[in-house]
């Protein structure tokens, strides 16, 4: 993560500049020894908690849960955060420059609070998300079982009148594709990376419209004998389909609630981020110019 990497290079430099401290002698770089030793101890051990919180972070998503690191933020790194906040701010640095820098830290302190709390926000308005969508997800993952059971369905059919199949072979391409594409855009639709709004938008004028005309078409081919089974397992297929778009409208009507907030959370938490990676260059570069001053 970037709050992780800003971490260590402001790490780095603090012992560069206690390395150059101890070459030269003198007050100055005596007193950025002690303040070295009083800072570099927090600095340790957020750097290890941040190591964890992007370990849960990236198996979250993997696993699509985010149970763990929604307690991570609560039981550790929040008190972690409000405990270097008071220590930060209990510390003396001696000198101009030294205080100078140190108000760099306790800007961060108090920005890396505030982005967890907004992480923390975002965490739970997903949790009640998923709360909300539990039915229709559910729902969802028993047709998209159905859909698949009819598109196998389809294959024995195929075989059994060929001939007939082939004229249906782009057909069943597409619906095929369709079919993958839908249960895409309603996993996106899910995760909170594409609205509700434009799911429906896109299933009402683009995919139902084909779906329709697609079933009219098969139904209005002369199939008799062994093709009136393919025909009917095609059509089968479509409505699986058209089953599962109807099924999502429930996930879209339980989403839209939350992607409001989610979304002003989301810019929050980014805004953040960019406004705490920014202190910390600050901080870093003040760090290296006292550093090139000591020597």
């Amino acid at each position: 993560m970037r709050i992780h990497a800003a971490l260590l290079a402001s790490l780095a430099i603090l012992f560069a500049v206690l390395a150059a401290a101890h070459c030269g002698g003198g007050e100055a770089k005596a007193a950025f020894e002690r303040y070295d030793l009083a800072v570099s101890p927090l600095l340790e051990e957020e750097d290890q908690a941040y190591r964890q919180f992007a370990e849960l972070t990236a198996d979250a998503v993997h696993f699509d849960s985010m149970d763990r690191v929604e307690a991570f933020i609560r039981d550790r790194l929040q008190p972690l955060n409000a405990k270097v906040a008071v220590k930060v701010g209990e510390i003396k640095p001696e000198g101009e420059d030294l205080t100078r820098i140190h108000g760099f830290l306790i800007r961060y302190a108090t920005l890396r609070g505030e982005y967890l709390s907004a992480f923390a926000d975002i965490l739970s308005i997903n949790r009640q998300s998923r709360a909300a969508t539990q039915p229709a997800r559910e729902r969802l993952g028993e047709l998209t079982k159905v859909a698949g059971e009819k598109v196998q369905a389809i294959q024995p059919a195929f075989v059994a009148a060929p001939e007939f199949g082939e004229g249906l072979r782009e057909t069943l391409t597409q619906l095929v594709a369709t079919a993958q594409r839908v249960q895409e855009k309603i996993a996106e639709m899910d995760r909170g990376t594409y609205l509700s709004s434009q799911y429906l938008k896109a299933v009402d004028t683009q995919v139902l419209p084909w779906l329709r005309k697609t079933k009219k078409d098969v139904q209005s081919l002369g199939a008799t004998g062994s093709a009136l089974d393919l025909q009917a397992a095609v059509i089968g297929y479509i409505a699986a389909i058209e089953d599962l778009i109807a099924a999502s409208r429930k996930l879209a009507e339980a989403r839209a609630p939350f992607e409001k907030s989610e979304a002003g959370s989301q810019r929050r938490v980014k805004s953040l981020q960019e406004e705490t990676d920014r202190t910390l260059q600050v901080f870093r570069e003040e760090a290296r110019s006292y550093r090139n001053r000591l020597r």
